[in-house]
């Protein structure tokens, strides 16, 4: 099996807004940190040294960006959550001896820093910088005998993306779409299996599951 990590792994309790007030509180406008904040997400992921680069030229402000970076990471000491569900279904397949892997869009540093505090430990990680980037991942894991496999992610576009280099013989699309989720209304193209909950899967049954990844 393999994941996606945000909003369908793990979230934060106050979503994206407390690394927005780390700004917003020292007087820059909200619409230049949010603009801010997607411009660093769009080129290799977000992370909070290029955040406060970009909000510093944006802003004509000066931040002590040591300050910010301690404050950035007691928020998301805080702030960062496993799903309830994602937890108990990993514990389950970990006691069966069914392993799992991570794929993931973003900064590789800030990506790995959330594997961690989460205290997955997952088969493999793979960070790509990019949207639209995992199918090649999962064509070198199929390529090394690692197949069919189940890839769960929220956001329809990503699965769409993988549907249209795989057929379900190779890949299994799910779609987790979880309450006030971030890509909740966005459309699909192609016919994905839906889950609102990771625990879903085992209620498919063993046949489903299990032999994607045993061995």
């Amino acid at each position: 099996m393999v994941f996606d990590l945000d909003d369908t792994l793990v979230y934060y309790l106050d979503g994206r807004d407390g690394i927005f007030e780390l700004f917003t509180k020292r007087g820059v406008p909200e619409k230049i940190v949010r603009d801010a904040y997607e411009e660093t997400k769009a080129t290799n992921g977000f992370n909070i040294d290029k955040l406060t680069a970009r909000i510093r030229e944006c802003a004509t402000k000066r931040f002590d960006k040591f300050k910010i970076k301690r404050e950035f990471d007691v928020w998301l000491n805080n702030s960062l959550k496993v799903y309830n569900d994602a937890a108990d279904f990993l514990s389950t397949i970990r006691e069966r001896g069914v392993k799992f892997s991570i794929i993931s869009a973003g900064d590789e540093s800030f990506q790995k820093e959330k594997v961690k505090l989460a205290r997955f430990k997952p088969f493999e990680l793979h960070i790509v910088p990019r949207a639209g980037e995992k199918a090649a991942i999962l064509r070198g894991m199929i390529g090394r005998g690692i197949c069919p496999i189940v890839y769960v992610d929220d956001k329809a576009s990503e699965l769409d993306a993988i549907r249209r280099e795989f057929d379900e013989n190779k890949v299994v699309t799910v779609r987790i779409s979880r309450p006030g989720g971030l890509y909740k209304n966005q459309k699909s193209v192609y016919k994905h299996r839906e889950i609102s909950s990771i625990k879903e899967l085992e209620g498919m049954g063993p046949g489903f599951w299990f032999p994607c990844i045993k061995g």
